[in-house]
């Protein structure tokens, strides 16, 4: 439920013990249902880049930002991109 999509979600902000241990309990890190919304293709796309140490899709980028600014994302797509770093700068700078 909530709990396990959080957990993955913030993988980062865990100690290498607590991952050590979510793994030996058989932790599931990738979600086995993937959710087909634009926003979450374009996240797991975006995400992946950054793993590969790739800037990622700037346009998906700056549609987050400029979405944020305007105050139509939700904390939950908020809590998403903070959780794998994901920089607001361009948007939050002021008009």
């Amino acid at each position: 439920g909530a709990w396990v999509a959080a957990v993955r979600r913030r993988r980062d902000l865990l100690s290498p013990d607590e991952i050590e241990e979510l793994d030996t309990l058989g932790f599931t890190w990738e979600a086995p249902r993937k959710c087909g919304s634009a926003f979450m293709v374009g996240f797991r796309a975006y995400r992946a880049a950054r793993e590969a140490g790739e800037d990622g899709d700037e346009r998906w980028a700056d549609a987050q930002r400029l979405a944020r600014k305007k105050g139509l994302l939700s904390e939950t797509r908020i809590d998403y991109l903070d959780g794998i770093g994901f920089d607001w700068g361009p948007a939050d700078a002021s008009d």
